[in-house]
């Protein structure tokens, strides 16, 4: 029977880590507040649900709480499990698409093949974000929002430089592996590996950037 490892959450963001409060007394204080004055609603009229408007005002912080607040990762309904059947104990690489567009791995876009070391990204990522409190990576997108790998790959080797060959070895040999099931866009075309999926190749066999004569798919995230 093959081992599972652990899930590879595919959409691993700040939108998806939530905080805990730093007292458990904060949420009985909100609610006891609002029988004296409640927040904003509206009732839908076709179904009579009470909508009530976002709040995330709960007063000042209390630094004496602050060793209780931890992050919490959430929504792993997307999560993609590894399998390690193999007698070496080599883990099964992933080659579907996966995680949001500025937080995605070079080894994803490339399609050779993604592992732990795409969450090390992903996280990697996501703290550069926090501590900074800007994007690491900000031109992954066109003008209409849909996710650019072209544009994305450009600002990787900015700022880390070329990738190494061997990755980009792996990817002419996996990029066209084909999937067990397709992908179909929004646009109902329908994708069949990562090289239909983020197009390419994008680098020649000397590991150079090449330009692109052929249409490249621009997906949205």
């Amino acid at each position: 029977m093959a081992k599972l490892c652990p899930s590879k959450n595919k959409y691993l963001k700040l939108d998806n880590i939530l905080i805990t409060f730093e007292s458990e007394g904060i949420l009985p204080k909100f609610v006891k507040e609002q029988t004296a004055q409640a927040m904003q609603s509206k009732t839908d009229p076709n179904t009579g649900r009470v909508v009530y408007r976002c709040h995330n005002d709960f007063g000042p912080l209390d630094p004496s709480g602050l060793g209780n607040m931890y992050p919490q990762p959430t929504d792993f309904g997307a999560a993609t499990l590894l399998g390690n059947g193999r007698h070496d104990g080599a883990v099964q690489l992933g080659t579907r698409p996966i995680q949001p567009g500025h937080y995605r791995a070079p080894e994803v876009v490339l399609g050779c093949g993604w592992s732990f070391s795409a969450d090390i990204w992903n996280l990697g990522v996501i703290v550069w974000n926090i501590i900074e409190g800007t994007r690491l990576f900000n031109q992954v997108q066109d003008a209409e929002g849909n996710y650019n790998p072209k544009a994305h790959l450009a600002e990787m080797i900015a700022l880390l430089g070329p990738p190494p060959k061997k990755l980009l070895v792996m990817s002419d040999s996996m990029a066209q592996v084909e999937w067990s099931l397709p992908i179909t866009h929004e646009r109902d075309k329908i994708y069949n590996n990562n090289r239909e999926y983020f197009g390419g190749p994008y680098f020649d066999n000397k590991g150079n950037r090449v330009i692109v004569k052929r249409p490249v798919y621009l997906l949205r995230i």
